[in-house]
């Protein structure tokens, strides 16, 4: 488990994909560490997902690690949020993303 000022990444792998399941925050302060974890698992595998299951936040410094990471990848991989829930859908969604990154709906969940 990697962390820092309230955000950890626990990167695991599974079936040829890294998977980095994220906690806590990604703003500002967090959003160079959560770059370093997916330029990580980009090197590792084309085929990325992001569990956002204990993600409570995320500003448009976290967003744009995810654009450029899923830019990277694009035609020969691909990087997959899975349960996202509502404060991260809301910034998703507010910045027109929802549509442009690969979101598993099946696992996308409100949180209450």
């Amino acid at each position: 488990m990697q962390g820092c000022d309230g955000f950890q990444a626990h990167v695991s792998h599974l079936d040829g994909s890294v998977v980095v399941a994220v906690t806590g925050e990604i703003d500002l302060a967090t959003a160079p560490h959560f770059r370093a974890v997916l330029e990580a698992a980009v090197a590792a595998s084309n085929w990325v997902i992001v569990d956002c299951d204990r993600l409570s936040f995320i500003d448009s410094c976290g967003l744009r690690e995810l654009v450029l990471v899923s830019n990277a990848v694009t035609g020969h991989g691909s990087v997959t949020l899975r349960n996202v829930h509502d404060a991260p859908m809301r910034a998703l969604t507010a910045a027109g993303l929802a549509d442009f990154l690969d979101i598993d709906v099946s696992s996308t969940a409100d949180s209450g």
